[in-house]
């Protein structure tokens, strides 16, 4: 019975899995038939223009990832990002051209990716998308795909037309008559006038003309209305109509145009600004021969007030070159400035590349570090009282800090030229020049001599210095020179105190050996008083006293001849004659 229950069992599972095998697949591929993906692309197709190719995924839903990859023909297009689309993305990663999400929910009909494109060259491209879409769950997954083409086309060339054609005011005149190429102007309406009609009209139809819209709300003296016009291709060209309302106060001479740097500028009135920087008054300079108001600084910089394409501003003024450029104000938390343009003689410091400092409507020279761009530019600024001078700017952190270097050491010097005869000096004093209203001053100048005083100072300091480092040296000298002769002179009077003892202890030796060579004196006295009886031939001889042989000497020899007995001759022995008795 048992094998009848488990063979009953082995039958029923196998049904089972078969029934299972066979109803998933279907499923998958019902499902599989629901899902479809749709590529769509926006924006021009155009050498240079980039477009994005929208890959969109429809079916019953929702689904819980996805991985895929975009094929595209290199020469013709260049693929620049991919980004997830607007489902709620959760794992979103990308590749060069593949992308994927997982854990997600992606209803249906969503865009899923977008694949910005580079056109290279004109031509058609086919691009193509793979995907792979799994079921919420995710254990169901159902391939798909998708592929468009892009006909690149040429670029279009854009009008860069930004003139005006005609431009008029009711009421009032234009002052001067309108021209193209002149953007500044004036007119005059009555103190009851509280708006103006500006009729201005492109030259190219494609452009656009805007207006700002003072005209409708002029307050009374000067208002500034600009007419903006827009190429097709974006350039602007802004034309500017500065409106008094009510009279104006009579000018004995209107201010000549200023032409800088390619632009025209306006001369207003001092009467105009109301602020005026801190350590700078009124005066007057020339231009083209002209007296214009002018502000001038405690170092000796001039600001005009102007009307130029950016608005009324103050710019600094060379009445060298007589050419203006703008300064640009700049607010700390402690501090004011304002940016003027480097002198025309400052060098660049070595380490340092020219640059521009932008930011907001501020755009101004400034020097980078040329290894490193993350330290502070060197900026040259007009301090909150009036004096310029070169200053550190931290880019990140705004902070602004005084250069602490000489002004003088980035400055170049010019190379003084070299006379063959000297200019000869006058006997009587040059008269000084009557200082004109023109205030002219230099501030590089007053730096230097201050700098010069230092410098004079700083070589006395050194020459005294020097002088009492020399007299040392000669002082340790004589003293070296003292201490070695007094050394010297001990040792030769150490030397003569010895050879003087020497000398003493042999004449004590020479004393001792002549007191054992001689007799006593009163022995011999005694010997001399005896009694002594010799026979005639036979007297004693008086004692030669022999001489003292002197130390490290030997006694001189002499030879020795003994003196021997005559011998008598010996005679033949004769027994028969008897010898003498003797």
């Amino acid at each position: 019975m048992k094998s009848a229950f488990r063979k009953g069992i082995g039958i029923l599972t196998a049904a089972v899995v078969m029934l299972t095998s066979a109803m998933f697949p279907a499923m998958a591929a019902d499902q599989a038939e629901d899902v479809t993906t749709v590529l769509m692309m926006s924006g021009k197709a155009e050498v240079g223009k980039t477009i994005s190719l929208s890959v969109k995924v429809s079916g019953e839903g929702p689904y819980g990832g996805f991985n895929g990859s975009v094929s595209v023909d290199s020469s013709y297009l260049e693929i620049t990002d991919i980004r997830a689309g607007n489902y709620a993305s959760s794992n979103f990663s990308k590749g060069a051209n593949t992308f994927l999400d997982y854990n997600c929910n992606i209803v249906s009909d969503s865009t899923i990716v977008v694949i910005d494109a580079k056109c290279l060259k004109e031509g058609s491209s086919v691009v193509s998308v793979s995907l792979e879409v799994s079921s919420l769950d995710g254990l169901v997954s159902y391939s798909t795909g998708a592929s468009a083409n892009v006909n690149v086309g040429a670029p279009v060339q854009l009008s860069d037309n930004c003139n005006l054609s005609a431009l008029s005011v009711s009421p009032g005149t234009l002052s001067p008559a309108f021209s193209k190429d002149t953007l500044n102007y004036t007119a005059t309406v009555n103190d009851s006038a509280t708006s103006i009609a500006v009729t201005a009209t492109a030259e190219d139809s494609k452009a656009k003309v805007s207006l700002n819209g003072v005209q409708n709300n002029l307050q009374p003296g000067e208002n500034t209305v600009k007419i903006t016009v827009t190429a097709e291709n974006g350039d602007t060209k802004t034309y500017k109509i500065v409106v008094t309302r009510g009279t104006p106060t009579p000018t004995p001479m209107p201010y000549p145009l200023i032409q800088s740097n390619g632009s025209t500028y306006t001369i207003l009135d001092k009467g105009t600004l109301s602020n005026i920087p801190s350590g700078f008054t009124w005066s007057e300079t020339t231009y083209s021969g002209s007296a214009v108001p002018c502000l001038v600084g405690p170092d000796g910089t001039l600001l005009m007030w102007l009307l130029s394409d950016n608005g009324n501003h103050l710019y600094v003024y060379d009445l060298e070159s007589q050419s203006v450029k703008p300064c640009y104000s700049y607010e700390t938390s402690s501090a004011s400035y304002m940016f003027i343009p480097f002198p025309k003689n400052f060098s660049c410091p070595q380490g340092y590349a020219l640059s521009t400092y932008v930011k907001d409507d501020i755009e101004a020279e400034a020097y980078r570090n040329a290894l490193d761009a993350q330290q502070p530019l060197l900026v040259y600024m007009l301090s909150s009282d009036g004096h310029e001078g070169l200053y550190y700017l931290d880019e990140g952190t705004g902070l602004v800090m005084p250069y602490k270097g000489s002004l003088d050491a980035l400055i170049a010097e010019p190379t003084p030229e070299i006379t063959e005869e000297p200019t000869p000096v006058p006997d009587t004093p040059t008269p000084v020049p009557t200082a004109t209203s023109v205030p002219v001053v230099t501030a590089v100048a007053s730096a230097s001599t201050g700098v010069s005083h230092v410098y004079k100072s700083a070589t006395i300091a050194l020459a005294v210095l020097s002088a009492i480092l020399f007299i040392v040296i000669i002082v340790l000298l004589v003293i070296r020179r003292y201490e070695k002769n007094q050394m010297l002179n001990e040792m030769f009077e150490a030397e003569e105190a010895e050879e003087a003892e020497e000398e003493q202890e042999e004449s004590e030796e020479q004393t001792e050996e002549d007191a054992s060579e001689d007799p006593e004196p009163e022995a011999e006295e005694a010997d001399n008083h005896k009694d002594f009886y010799y026979q005639f031939g036979d007297e004693p001889q008086a004692p030669v006293k022999p001489e003292p042989v002197k130390k490290h000497e030997e006694p001189e020899k002499k030879d020795l001849i003994l003196d021997f007995p005559e011998f008598p001759e010996q005679k033949e022995k004769n027994d028969d004659i008897d010898e003498e008795p003797k």
